[in-house]
């Protein structure tokens, strides 16, 4: 074994851990973007459910 092919190996090591970072950070982003869109969604469905619920009150107290 020779300075090359440490220096190599080295290289390589470090080379590989950037990308492991790199990929971590970007799956953690996509998974972070996955759970506002699903958030988000449940907010506009609970909005919408609400808006449904004040309807049919109004329309209740209106056949009154």
């Amino acid at each position: 074994m020779n300075w090359t092919n440490l220096l190599s190996g080295l290289i390589g090591a470090v080379v590989g851990g950037l990308a492991s970072i790199i990929g971590g950070l970007w799956a953690t982003n996509k998974n972070i973007k996955a759970q506002n869109t699903v958030l988000l969604k449940q907010e506009q469905n609970e909005h919408r459910k609400n808006q449904l619920i004040a309807k049919a009150s109004a329309k209740t107290m209106m056949d009154r």
